[in-house]
Protein backbone atom coordinates (compact mmCIF):
# COMPACT_ATOMS: atom_id res chain seq x y z
CA UNK A 1 0.00 0.00 0.00
CA UNK A 2 1.37 3.29 -1.16
CA UNK A 3 1.95 6.37 1.48
CA UNK A 4 -1.17 8.01 -0.45
CA UNK A 5 -3.60 5.37 0.27
CA UNK A 6 -2.34 4.58 3.42
CA UNK A 7 -3.04 8.69 4.23
CA UNK A 8 -6.26 8.03 2.74
CA UNK A 9 -7.39 5.27 4.44
CA UNK A 10 -6.59 7.09 8.11
CA UNK A 11 -8.32 9.91 7.35
CA UNK A 12 -11.45 7.98 6.50
CA UNK A 13 -11.07 6.37 9.16
CA UNK A 14 -11.17 9.28 11.47
CA UNK A 15 -14.39 10.44 9.65
CA UNK A 16 -16.11 7.12 10.26
CA UNK A 17 -14.87 7.49 13.84
CA UNK A 18 -15.95 10.89 14.25
CA UNK A 19 -19.43 10.45 12.92
CA UNK A 20 -19.67 7.21 14.94
CA UNK A 21 -18.89 9.23 18.07
CA UNK A 22 -21.64 11.82 17.33
CA UNK A 23 -24.04 9.62 16.78
CA UNK A 24 -23.68 7.77 19.35
CA UNK A 25 -23.36 10.39 22.27
CA UNK A 26 -26.08 10.87 24.87
CA UNK A 27 -25.95 14.52 25.50
CA UNK A 28 -24.19 16.77 22.94
CA UNK A 29 -20.66 17.36 23.96
CA UNK A 30 -20.60 21.19 23.26
CA UNK A 31 -17.01 21.63 24.26
CA UNK A 32 -15.74 18.45 22.40
CA UNK A 33 -17.78 20.25 19.01
CA UNK A 34 -15.20 22.23 17.73
CA UNK A 35 -12.25 19.73 18.08
CA UNK A 36 -14.33 17.09 16.24
CA UNK A 37 -15.48 19.27 13.51
CA UNK A 38 -11.74 20.35 12.75
CA UNK A 39 -10.41 17.09 12.76
CA UNK A 40 -13.17 16.31 10.51
CA UNK A 41 -12.78 19.15 8.14
CA UNK A 42 -9.18 18.09 7.90
CA UNK A 43 -10.15 14.59 7.63
CA UNK A 44 -12.59 15.16 4.84
CA UNK A 45 -10.19 17.78 3.30
CA UNK A 46 -7.33 14.89 2.31
CA UNK A 47 -9.90 12.46 1.53
CA UNK A 48 -11.77 14.37 -1.15
CA UNK A 49 -8.49 15.82 -2.83
CA UNK A 50 -7.30 12.09 -2.74
CA UNK A 51 -10.76 11.35 -4.37
CA UNK A 52 -10.70 14.01 -6.78
CA UNK A 53 -6.98 13.03 -7.84
CA UNK A 54 -7.95 9.47 -8.29
CA UNK A 55 -10.83 10.50 -10.87
CA UNK A 56 -8.49 12.50 -13.08
CA UNK A 57 -6.08 9.14 -13.38
CA UNK A 58 -8.73 7.27 -14.08
CA UNK A 59 -10.09 10.17 -16.52
CA UNK A 60 -6.82 10.47 -17.91
CA UNK A 61 -6.52 6.64 -18.37
CA UNK A 62 -9.90 6.34 -20.12
CA UNK A 63 -9.57 9.05 -22.15
CA UNK A 64 -13.00 10.54 -21.03
CA UNK A 65 -15.01 12.71 -18.46
CA UNK A 66 -16.32 11.44 -15.56
CA UNK A 67 -18.79 13.71 -15.22
CA UNK A 68 -22.19 11.94 -16.05
CA UNK A 69 -23.39 12.49 -19.05
CA UNK A 70 -27.04 13.97 -19.77
CA UNK A 71 -28.78 13.05 -22.81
Amino acid sequence: MNEKTLLFNENYAKLREIAEAMKNQREPDIDGLVKQVSDATQAYRICSERLDAVSKLIDDMLGQDSTVQKT
